[in-house]
């Protein structure tokens, strides 16, 4: 009814790595249907805890998809345009930074940032 979509990111802010299959159940699906019942609206999008890539296991991208969660939020202040599936999406936080330095922070530094991981995998 305002105009905003609430996101799940768990029911206690864990580290979503350090989770076995049922703590990931209880983690996703029972903030999920809490923020249902609370909003009266679908969750669709998930947020990782501390935004770290390593936390999203493959158990936990299975459970996210299966309970239809069709974004998947990290930190990883990468380009979107370089991505590692199309559900899943890096953010940039611009907390404490002035504005005007707007298009290196959101275009140019991500970008690079993306790059540079891609040579360190191979």
């Amino acid at each position: 009814k305002y105009g905003m979509e609430i996101g799940n990111h768990t029911n206690s802010h864990v580290h979503c790595r350090s989770l076995d299959p049922a703590e990931i159940t209880a983690e996703i699906e029972g903030a999920k249907t809490e923020l249902e019942k609370m909003s009266g609206q679908k969750v669709r999008a998930f947020a990782l805890p501390y935004g770290n890539q390593r936390d999203l296991t493959p158990m936990l991208l299975k459970t996210l998809r299966s309970t239809g969660h069709g974004a998947v939020f990290l930190v990883g202040a990468k380009s979107n345009c370089i991505r590692p599936a199309d559900d899943i999406w890096y953010r940039v936080s611009l907390s404490g930074r002035p504005l005007h330095p707007r298009s290196r922070t959101l275009k140019i530094f991500p970008i690079l940032r993306s790059l540079r991981d891609m040579l360190q995998w191979k």
